[in-house]
């Protein structure tokens, strides 16, 4: 049996795991959708030059890196579960 971690913050508020196992299988889910969207982190029409990226609960952060990365922006610029 496997044993999880889980977040002990208002214990049982918060039913899924925060260990290894769930960063594992939140970057599986990641890469899946990536791939369903040719590739693209997201469909709206934000522009070639956005100022800011917000991660407002999407995860272990990985949409939030790959999209600073995208538009080349300072890591100070991104707002990170919030």
């Amino acid at each position: 049996m496997l044993h999880r971690r889980y977040h002990a913050f208002r214990s049982g508020r918060y039913c899924i795991p925060n260990d290894e196992g769930e960063e594992i299988r939140e970057k599986v889910q990641h890469d899946m959708m990536k791939e369903l969207l040719d590739g693209r982190l997201f469909l709206a029409p934000i522009g070639d030059n956005p100022q800011k990226i917000i991660d407002l609960g999407t995860g272990f952060g990985q949409w939030t890196i790959e999209g600073m990365l995208e538009f080349n922006l300072p890591g100070g610029r991104t707002l990170t579960n919030l």
